[in-house]
């Protein structure tokens, strides 16, 4: 087994920035562990990264919005959290890369090094490597040697969402709970900032409230949860309780003022909270229709609708799925002085991704390094770390991958209903390999990734 002297997490929407910062490490001298660099295709990768944790000496977290969204992301900083209690000698640097709103709930009390600003990016790089090597940075820190210039490709301006939002503005209207479902490879971060601008302009700021609810972990004590919600709703540190939470709730709505809460990342909530966040949002909703409740998620999120018990708030809750940005509408993101993309490239990526956002992105990346050659774009998507890493998630070897080899030499999954019951139809569709398609019936996202997802079959057995 190989060591490392960084293993550095991060969320896939960040992927160009920490390959750039990955390389950069690789020519200061120190071994990297990055799971498109290191994870062998067919092989469990679960297991590879428990073992690539184990044999790591530190471990880089990459702070951003969609990190903080990120279950994975959580999953693997309680693995680098148990290994440094462990080790002494195994640090954990959090890098902040983009600004999150919510309180970052896995870097606490831990000094982190600060990437923002691109004009400092030298200097954070140096403090950076003093971290690694366990030494303070000094008054000035100065990184000397070559380094190569991070990538900092912005997100796709969601436009294509913007007529939807009419929609979203109507709901304001409403007592109801409205859930958003966002499909793979699109931020939620993007998404809920807009539809806050939207309620700050309906509502005024003062009755808009944005929560993140984060991850607690049991050592943090009980109460931690809500405490953390109240100090994002601007209660002050008061709060220690889901009454504590109601009661200015409460206040605020029995002074006969609207109040809009915009809710992202409560998946990623222990089901103790969730629990208890429900309760407390039901009870609200009943006391007052002026409270307006808009929670931002995924596939966690849907299946909660249709499950009974805890979560049957969200069985009276008007689902919006938020539709993904056209591919034309990421190339235009993506374009700069030196390169933009010809209505030929855009067409060929859109038919080999399907318009899968993410997939999308890696290929106009393909078409900007080497042109848009149709093959090499053909052998991009065999090879996509997007599409394999879906895959790996949710078929593994055994069941799911035998079912899996079935279905990529089918055509036709039947209805696209609003919840499929099949585990493994329902992860490909969250995970965008399969797409409502004509007629309302469920289909490979495309022919290239009908053909990816065969390959990874075949790899895997």
């Amino acid at each position: 087994m190989d060591s490392y002297d960084v293993f550095i997490s991060f969320s896939s929407a960040q992927r160009p920035w920490v390959e750039a910062l990955g390389e950069n490490l690789k020519s200061a001298g120190k071994t990297v562990f990055l799971d498109a660099w290191e994870l062998v295709p067919g092989r469990d990768w679960i297991r590879a990264i428990d073992s690539a944790i184990d044999a790591s000496r530190a471990a880089v977290l990459i702070v951003s919005p969609e990190a903080l969204e990120s279950g994975w992301v959580r999953e693997e900083y309680e693995k680098l959290k148990r290994r440094s209690v462990e080790r002494d000698d195994f640090p954990v640097i959090p890098v902040i890369h983009s600004t999150v709103e919510a309180e970052f709930p896995f870097i606490g009390h831990i000094q982190s090094v600060d990437f923002r600003a691109p004009v400092t990016y030298r200097a954070a790089f140096a403090r950076l490597i003093a971290g690694l090597e366990g030494r303070p940075p000094g008054p000035n820190p100065a990184y000397e040697g070559p380094l190569k210039e991070p990538v900092e490709e912005p997100q796709p301006q969601q436009t294509g969402a913007v007529d939807r939002m009419e929609d979203v503005r109507a709901l304001l209207n409403s007592g109801q709970i409205v859930t958003v479902l966002t499909p793979a490879g699109v931020s939620l971060a993007d998404m809920a900032a807009e539809l806050r601008k939207c309620a700050n302009e309906k509502l005024g700021p003062e009755n808009v409230v944005f929560l993140a609810p984060a991850y607690v972990s049991a050592e943090a004590g009980k109460g931690a949860f809500f405490r953390n919600l109240g100090q994002q709703a601007g209660f002050g540190s008061g709060v220690a309780s889901p009454d504590d939470f109601s009661r200015h709730i409460a206040a605020h709505l029995d002074a006969d003022r609207p109040l809009a809460i915009i809710v992202t990342g409560f998946e990623q909530a222990t089901l103790e909270d969730q629990r208890q966040f429900c309760g407390v949002i039901r009870s609200l909703i009943i006391r007052s229709p002026r409270l307006h409740v808009l929670v931002f998620g995924g596939e966690k999120l849907n299946a909660m609708k249709y499950a009974d018990g805890e979560h049957s708030l969200f069985s009276q809750a008007d689902e919006v799925p938020w539709p993904e940005p056209s591919v034309a509408e990421i190339a235009g993101s993506m374009a700069d002085a030196d390169h933009a993309f010809s209505d030929t490239d855009i067409a060929c990526v859109a038919e080999l991704s399907g318009s899968h956002p993410a997939l999308a992105r890696e290929l106009l990346r393909a078409v900007r390094r080497n042109g848009a050659d149709r093959e090499a774009l053909k052998t991009a998507v065999q090879a996509s770390p997007t599409v394999w890493t879906a895959l790996t998630r949710i078929a593994k070897p055994g069941p799911a991958l035998d079912e899996l080899a079935r279905l990529v030499g089918m055509t036709d999954f039947g209805p696209s209903l609003p919840y499929i019951g099949d585990p493994l139809r329902r992860r490909l569709r969250w995970e965008g390999l399969l797409v409502r398609g004509p007629g309302g019936r469920l289909v490979w996202r495309s022919a290239a990734v009908r053909d990816a997802a065969e390959g990874y079959v075949e790899a895997s057995r």
